[in-house]
Protein backbone atom coordinates (compact mmCIF):
# COMPACT_ATOMS: atom_id res chain seq x y z
CA UNK A 1 0.00 0.00 0.00
CA UNK A 2 0.98 3.44 -0.91
CA UNK A 3 1.90 6.00 1.55
CA UNK A 4 0.14 8.42 -1.25
CA UNK A 5 -3.12 6.21 -0.56
CA UNK A 6 -3.27 6.42 3.34
CA UNK A 7 -2.66 10.23 3.39
CA UNK A 8 -5.05 11.23 1.02
CA UNK A 9 -7.31 8.89 2.77
CA UNK A 10 -6.30 10.71 6.24
CA UNK A 11 -6.88 14.38 4.10
CA UNK A 12 -10.18 13.34 3.44
CA UNK A 13 -11.46 12.37 7.00
CA UNK A 14 -9.84 15.61 8.28
CA UNK A 15 -11.88 17.32 5.61
CA UNK A 16 -15.12 15.36 6.19
CA UNK A 17 -14.40 16.47 10.34
CA UNK A 18 -13.96 19.60 9.15
CA UNK A 19 -17.36 19.90 7.04
CA UNK A 20 -19.18 18.25 10.12
CA UNK A 21 -18.07 21.33 12.53
CA UNK A 22 -19.28 23.91 9.76
CA UNK A 23 -22.55 22.76 10.20
CA UNK A 24 -23.10 23.13 5.85
CA UNK A 25 -24.65 19.78 4.45
CA UNK A 26 -23.27 20.22 0.76
CA UNK A 27 -19.93 20.35 2.45
CA UNK A 28 -20.49 17.35 4.60
CA UNK A 29 -22.23 15.59 1.35
CA UNK A 30 -19.30 16.49 -0.89
CA UNK A 31 -16.59 15.45 1.86
CA UNK A 32 -17.98 12.17 2.31
CA UNK A 33 -18.11 11.65 -1.38
CA UNK A 34 -14.50 12.21 -1.33
CA UNK A 35 -14.05 9.99 1.73
CA UNK A 36 -15.83 7.01 -0.05
CA UNK A 37 -13.72 7.46 -2.71
CA UNK A 38 -10.08 7.61 -0.86
CA UNK A 39 -11.33 4.77 1.32
CA UNK A 40 -12.17 2.47 -1.92
CA UNK A 41 -8.66 2.97 -2.96
CA UNK A 42 -7.21 1.76 0.49
CA UNK A 43 -9.99 -0.93 0.44
CA UNK A 44 -9.07 -2.02 -3.40
CA UNK A 45 -5.29 -2.90 -2.23
CA UNK A 46 -4.66 -7.01 -1.11
CA UNK A 47 -1.78 -8.64 0.27
CA UNK A 48 0.27 -5.51 1.79
CA UNK A 49 2.48 -5.99 4.71
CA UNK A 50 2.35 -2.50 6.66
CA UNK A 51 5.69 -0.81 7.85
CA UNK A 52 6.18 0.91 11.40
CA UNK A 53 5.77 4.17 9.77
CA UNK A 54 2.44 2.89 7.33
CA UNK A 55 1.31 1.35 10.99
CA UNK A 56 1.45 4.62 12.68
CA UNK A 57 -0.25 6.54 9.60
CA UNK A 58 -3.24 3.85 9.43
CA UNK A 59 -3.50 4.21 13.47
CA UNK A 60 -3.76 8.04 12.86
CA UNK A 61 -6.80 7.26 10.26
CA UNK A 62 -8.37 5.12 12.67
CA UNK A 63 -8.34 7.69 15.20
CA UNK A 64 -9.83 10.39 13.18
CA UNK A 65 -12.55 7.75 11.89
CA UNK A 66 -13.53 7.31 15.70
CA UNK A 67 -13.58 11.27 16.17
CA UNK A 68 -15.97 11.14 12.81
CA UNK A 69 -18.26 8.27 14.58
CA UNK A 70 -18.01 10.48 17.93
CA UNK A 71 -19.54 13.91 16.15
CA UNK A 72 -21.58 12.16 13.64
CA UNK A 73 -23.49 10.92 16.90
CA UNK A 74 -23.50 14.22 18.40
CA UNK A 75 -24.69 16.05 15.53
CA UNK A 76 -27.44 13.15 15.22
CA UNK A 77 -28.51 13.24 19.01
CA UNK A 78 -28.74 17.46 18.87
CA UNK A 79 -30.92 17.05 15.70
CA UNK A 80 -32.98 14.92 17.84
CA UNK A 81 -33.31 17.09 20.79
CA UNK A 82 -34.22 19.91 18.68
CA UNK A 83 -36.85 18.53 16.88
CA UNK A 84 -38.44 17.18 20.53
CA UNK A 85 -38.35 21.23 21.58
CA UNK A 86 -39.98 22.16 18.37
CA UNK A 87 -42.87 19.49 18.63
CA UNK A 88 -43.10 20.40 22.80
CA UNK A 89 -43.02 23.87 21.77
CA UNK A 90 -46.29 22.88 19.04
CA UNK A 91 -47.68 21.13 21.45
CA UNK A 92 -49.45 24.70 22.96
CA UNK A 93 -50.64 26.22 19.91
CA UNK A 94 -53.69 25.95 18.91
CA UNK A 95 -53.47 25.60 15.37
CA UNK A 96 -50.00 24.91 13.19
CA UNK A 97 -47.86 28.32 11.82
CA UNK A 98 -47.84 28.44 8.20
CA UNK A 99 -46.55 30.84 5.47
CA UNK A 100 -48.94 33.23 3.85
CA UNK A 101 -48.95 33.92 0.45
CA UNK A 102 -47.28 37.49 1.00
CA UNK A 103 -44.42 34.73 2.53
CA UNK A 104 -44.92 35.80 6.63
CA UNK A 105 -45.80 33.60 9.29
CA UNK A 106 -49.61 33.45 9.59
CA UNK A 107 -51.34 32.11 12.15
CA UNK A 108 -54.78 30.37 11.15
Amino acid sequence: MSEALIEDLIMAQEAFLAALDDDGAPGIEQALADFRTSLAAVQAVRGFTPSEATRARLARALALADAARIRTNYLADRTRRQIDRLSAANRGLSAPIAYGRNGRLARR
